[in-house]
């Protein structure tokens, strides 16, 4: 990390089911921890579970369309907050290690990002903000302030630099609005940017002075954001794509594309899979897309294969991960190559086993000057037994064990890779408290999970 740039990386959340959505920000599997490790310098490590978001504290909420969410409003307002997560740690980094010295740079991408090429330089980027600053050229997406101006283009205009606002972002994936799955600009700029949640009052009220009335999308939410402070918007052509489990219609269509693509992605959903639609396949379906293929992928769609739809189905007829292919590693490796498939599989092997992963995030815990995670170990643990999956109350799937639990207490199995001797030493390890106010109970590969209070349950192993 350079002394005048900070790297900020957060990862959408849509869902808190495995499967059904995008990944959550307290991952299960943990990879995306020890894949930060592998990287290179990590500053700091914001790691939490999903949790409602009390819309009566943001009225502005109200202007949020929930068409498009797999969890309606509360899942755009789950996102919103995980992007503005990446605030604090930047701004503790400051405070902490830079004696109160601001970074002058900030580029916002995604853990989940897969990127086909090498990002460009952090130099073109920096060259690009400042050549539009000067010029104040109008933006290309629409997205800019030159469109109308408003209450945030008088107060940029005050601001004594002269300088244009100006933040990068993809091309495509805008859906009428601003594509918001990286970003690059000065500190100033990016902080409107990340404040999801804080600015949605403001945005409401700009809103209501351009005369726009209707509900709105993420990505529309996001351009009136930058623009009701006078930001402009500037688009890149960049080769990246968000991985996405989330489960589609079983149609070969435009929403989910290979990662095997010859043209930068900008940021749409994609995985790997076996492509339904190639070459003159891909150009007749995006003849019939609406809204247009450009909105989605940008300028250029050649070279672009689509993943077939179908939830619980392979990709390919070859069973399913998710919503991906068994065989989703091999066809990774032969995207990427040997190498970069090495790496995928030594961060894999590093997290396996309980004790190597929890060494391994203890050390990355002593590197760190934030850590705001919970221990290495319940990261671990929670790799190690995978993801809850709800079965049903004790009193219909386990009649047996009615009297040993709270009424309010719920059955879980658990989906795991280790061995089962493995996940129940895993689970009796991470102690009966749970996170919260919530209890445990392991029971022959199960775990039994209910509200602590009168009736709470204590934890049993058997």
């Amino acid at each position: 990390m350079r002394s005048d740039r900070a790297t900020a990386n957060s990862n959408s959340s849509s869902s808190n089911t495995h499967g059904q959505g995008d990944s959550t920000p307290s991952d299960y599997n943990g990879q995306q921890v020890a894949a930060g490790k592998m990287a290179g310098a990590i500053k700091g490590v914001r790691v939490f579970p999903v949790t409602p978001v009390d819309a009566s504290l943001y009225p502005g909420s109200i202007i949020l369309l929930p068409w498009g969410s797999p969890n309606g409003v509360q899942g755009i307002l789950q996102y919103f907050r995980l992007v503005e997560g990446c605030l604090p740690l930047i701004e503790h980094e400051e405070k902490t290690n830079r004696a109160g010295q601001l970074y002058r740079w900030v580029l916002r991408t995604r853990l989940d990002g897969y990127w086909s090429a090498p990002a460009p330089p952090l130099s073109s980027f920096i060259g690009w903000v400042e050549t539009v600053g000067e010029k104040g050229e109008g933006g290309r997406a629409g997205g800019g302030g030159g469109e109308g101006g408003g209450v945030g283009a008088e107060r940029k205009e005050e601001e004594s630099t002269g300088k244009k606002a100006v933040y990068i972002v993809p091309y495509g994936s805008n859906w009428g609005g601003v594509n918001d799955r990286f970003g690059f600009g000065r500190r100033e700029e990016s902080v409107v940017a990340v404040s999801r949640l804080a600015m949605l009052g403001e945005v409401n009220r700009y809103r209501q002075t351009i005369g726009v009335t209707r509900q709105m999308n993420s990505e529309v939410t996001f351009k009136l954001q930058l623009k009701s402070w006078g930001i402009q918007v500037e688009p890149a052509s960049l080769p990246f794509c968000v991985l996405s489990r989330r489960a589609f219609p079983d149609t070969c269509s435009s929403i989910t594309v290979s990662i095997n693509a010859s043209v930068p992605l900008n940021g749409a959903k994609c995985q790997p899979c076996h492509p339904c639609a190639q070459g003159k396949e891909v150009e007749a379906i995006l003849k019939a897309t609406s809204p247009s293929a450009e909105t989605w992928l940008g300028p250029v769609q050649s070279g672009v294969a689509f993943c077939p739809g179908g939830k619980g189905k392979g990709t390919g007829g070859s069973g399913s991960e998710g919503s991906w292919p068994l065989d989703w590693e091999e066809i990774y490796r032969r995207t990427v190559g040997d190498e970069l498939a090495g790496r995928q599989r030594r961060i894999r092997r590093r997290v396996a086993e309980i004790d190597t992963c929890t060494r391994f995030l203890e050390k990355m815990k002593g590197e760190v000057s934030n850590w705001d995670a919970p221990s290495p170990l319940a990261l671990c643990v929670r790799s190690a037994l995978g993801t809850p999956r709800l079965l049903g109350g004790p009193q219909d799937s386990f009649p047996a064990f009615a009297p040993l639990l709270s009424p309010k207490s719920l059955i879980m199995a658990l989906e795991y890779d280790s061995q089962p001797a493995q996940a129940a030493a895993a689970a009796a390890a991470a102690g009966g408290g749970g996170e919260g106010r919530s209890n445990r109970a392991v029971v022959g590969g199960f775990i039994a999970r209910g509200n602590a209070g009168s009736e709470g349950v204590s934890s049993i192993v058997c």
